[in-house]
């Protein structure tokens, strides 16, 4: 027996009512940025020289390598790897050593400023004796806790000619370096606009307290209905003007009329006179 259609659709919609929510997925923690480890390893001799020796390569650990006990530097090896935080890496230095690498991130203390990779990392670094490759040894190793830039040194390893020296510093990735440099071209960039509209705004200020004042130009139909009105009113003083002096010649001449008049009757000019 088939049921109504009204309460299929009550039974579905009662289904869905009683359904709890969906939880969302957690969302993925980023990964953190790749690490760029740098491992520089030497092997230093004491050969009684008057002046140390170093390959030509070592140039940048010269500074370094001159406070060691010993006078001949040869390189074993240069290297550089990417790596993850947590990621564990083996750099190798000949057919008998290696080192091995991990970095371990480090939370950044409250309140202190970021820095690249984070507050800085644990590097868990050893160095290896794979002269027996089913039994290799630990020649020595070390965790220490740095920022980026950092460099530590694995001293003294003894091998069949000389000592071994391993240098270690890691630093930002190439991505994070190819970033840090655009932002401070950007940061560069930014400064010289600046200055340079510094420089701008006081050369305009010092032209404009060195030049005379000038008329207003904001306001440029002001200035045209004064230059309309400066003519007319020239032009009304002007009529002015000749009509004050067509009075006075009129007065003048007026009183010349009257002087002529008393000149021709003499006698009695000084009475009349008088009476003027």
């Amino acid at each position: 027996m088939s049921l109504p259609l009204s309460i299929l659709l009550l039974a579905a919609a009662l289904a869905q009512a009683t359904e709890g929510p969906v939880d969302a997925a957690p969302e993925a923690a980023p990964e953190p940025p790749p690490l760029m480890i740098n491992m520089a390893a030497i092997q230093a001799d004491a050969e009684g020289r008057a002046e140390p020796y170093f390959d030509e390569e070592l140039e940048p650990l010269k500074e370094l390598l001159s406070a060691l006990s010993y006078d001949t530097f040869k390189k074993l090896a240069l290297t550089q790897m990417e790596c993850t935080p947590g990621e564990e890496i083996l750099l190798p230095i000949d057919d008998t050593f290696a080192c091995v690498v991990r970095p371990d991130p480090v939370a950044a203390p409250e309140g202190a400023p970021p820095v690249p990779g984070g507050g800085g990392l644990t590097l868990n670094a050893m160095v290896v004796d794979r002269s027996d490759p089913d039994a290799p040894v630990i020649a020595l190793a070390a965790a220490a806790e740095m920022p980026l830039g950092q460099t530590i040194l694995f001293r003294d390893i003894p091998r069949e000619s000389g000592k071994l020296l391993v240098f270690l510093t890691p630093s930002m990735g190439q991505s994070q370096q190819q970033q840090q440099q655009e932002q401070d071209r950007n940061d560069e960039q930014q400064q010289s606009e600046q200055q340079q509209d510094q420089e701008d705004q006081q050369e305009d200020t010092e032209q404009q307290e060195q030049s005379p004042p000038q008329p207003d130009k904001e306001n440029p139909e002001e200035q045209q209905a004064a230059q309309e009105e400066s003519p007319a009113e020239e032009q009304d003083k002007e009529p002015k003007d000749m009509q004050n002096v067509q009075a006075v010649l009129e007065a003048l001449e007026e009183l010349d009329k009257r002087e002529q008049k008393l000149m021709r009757d003499a006698p009695a000019l000084d009475t009349l006179r008088e009476w003027w």
